[in-house]
């Protein structure tokens, strides 16, 4: 069942159902509803969590009505979906309507996942015979297809069935929601932007529409475009929105706005309690930005507990646990996360760097120094290693040290990894008051990396001052 579908649940009709047949299991007079009545309850209960209540209620509704396709297709898919492919298999080909809509779908959904892709899309080709006689059938068919292959990752196939079906109906705004869906699923998004923008013209309004641009706009990296989507939609529902309320604090987080990013993340935690990681992730993200070392540990230990060592961003994870950590002095803390890190062994993580980084910001010195000697000899990418190596000691005020590290890097660097030396390089004859030297490589790094030279100085650029313009402000400044 799609999301759009859940609103089924509402209807007066369903609800008098449910109570009916609630009744019945509280000890209440036997309640006899149609199979399809029944089949309605068990997909509530399995969209409530409530498998074995759901199964009970296909079973009965199996018994009033033995050969019924709307609960045979329920069991077979709740087979399916476990990957007891043969029982699923077996409850289809019994089914005599077979060329029922839904046993079709059946069908191909069970070609797919036994990968016989090009012979599931051969068949679903073929059935469209049974509906060509009426064009509604045939375009709520097409449409269905065109789910079922989006639901399987089949993004281009499913853009095709889609406009086939939107030949017959014309534009309306649930293929026009589809095509958006399907330019998503592509990484297409401006082509689901003018989508989603046509569906605002039309139905301004639309909760949907403005949370679907919101991501979009994020994707894009169009972050005051998504925060305004997010606030359209906000304003249309300000309560019940997790949707909005998560892409405005994404949004607000990738400009640098921390502290109400860090707002929002927890508003959204506390507002809608959720068993999935990203929330608490993120907000530990704004809160190690923040210098909350200690809440940050906090959140992210969250984060660790409900992704069950299982999340696309575990490795993220235990790298923010491992930093946050080693700032707050539990060192060997830091370490047990670096190794659980470690498991994950991504191109380009460098374990002895990170280690090295570790024991340095807890002041072993000499055990950091074997860490990043081990880090130049095996790294795979050595250049990158250098760089953060000198890094770290940058951080650590060891700026002599850094310097020295920058200065070997240069040697071998490329252009790129050169501008993004000269801003640090900077810093330190700055700190070491040398002025020729700190002129010299600021003048560089305003030249070449204008955005590394803010974020490397910080504190000492004016607001509104674009960062190309610094170093002829310090020579204003000084009178040179």
């Amino acid at each position: 069942m799609r999301e759009e579908d859940f609103s089924f649940f509402e209807e007066e009709d369903f609800k008098e159902n449910l109570a009916r047949y609630e009744a019945m299991l509280n000890g209440g007079p036997s309640a006899y509803l149609e199979s399809d009545e029944l089949t309605d309850i068990a997909e509530y209960y399995l969209t409530h969590g409530e498998t074995e209540k759901a199964y009970a209620c296909i079973d009965y509704a199996l018994t009033l009505h033995p050969n019924s396709i709307d609960p045979l297709i329920f069991k077979a898919r709740q087979y399916m979906f476990s990957g007891h492919l043969d029982q699923a298999q077996k409850i289809c080909d019994s089914i005599q309507e077979q060329n029922d809509r839904e046993v079709i779908f059946l069908h191909a959904e069970l070609l797919i996942r036994k990968q016989n892709v090009a012979e599931a899309l051969r068949y679903l080709a073929e059935q469209k015979a049974h509906f060509a006689d009426d064009r509604k059938d045939l375009y709520t068919y097409l449409y269905d297809c065109a789910c079922i292959l989006e639901d399987y990752a089949y993004d281009d196939k499913a853009l095709e069935w889609a406009e086939e079906a939107e030949k017959i109906s014309g534009p309306n705004l649930k293929i026009m929601f589809l095509k958006a869906e399907i330019y998503c699923a592509k990484e297409s998004f401006e082509e689901a932007t003018d989508i989603l923008e046509k569906i605002l013209d039309e139905n301004p309004y639309s909760l949907k529409a403005w949370n679907i641009l919101a991501d979009t706009y994020f994707m894009r990296e169009m972050y005051d475009k998504a925060i305004e989507s997010a606030e359209f939609s906000l304003a249309i529902k300000e309560k019940g929105n997790p949707e909005a309320l998560f892409a405005k604090a994404n949004s607000l987080y990738h400009l640098g706005n921390f502290e109400e990013a860090h707002r929002l993340y927890t508003q959204y935690i506390n507002d809608f309690p959720k068993t999935d990681e990203y929330p608490y992730l993120f907000d530990g993200l704004c809160l190690n930005q923040m210098e909350r070392y200690e809440d940050a540990c906090q959140r992210l230990e969250s984060a660790e507990e409900f992704s069950n060592d299982c999340s696309p961003e575990q490795l993220q994870i235990y790298l923010q646990l491992s930093f946050a950590y080693s700032k707050v002095g539990k060192f060997q803390k830091a370490l047990h996360y670096l190794e659980r890190a470690k498991n994950y062994e991504p191109e380009g993580f460098d374990y002895f760097v990170l280690k090295g980084h570790v024991l340095l910001e807890n002041g072993f010195v000499a055990e950091a120094l074997e860490c990043f000697q081990k880090a130049k000899e095996e790294s795979t990418d050595r250049e990158r290693a250098y760089f953060l190596i000198a890094v770290s000691f940058f951080e650590n005020r060891l700026y002599a040290d850094a310097l020295e590290n920058f200065y070997e890097l240069l040697e071998f660097c490329t252009v790129q990894t050169e501008s993004n030396c000269y801003p640090y390089m900077a810093y330190c004859f700055y700190y070491a008051k040398d002025e020729v030297q700190y002129l010299k490589y600021l003048e560089r790094a305003c030249e070449t990396n204008p955005e590394g030279t803010k974020m490397v100085f910080g504190h000492l650029f004016p607001e509104s001052l674009n960062p190309k313009e610094y170093y002829a402000y310090v020579l204003r400044q000084n009178n040179l």
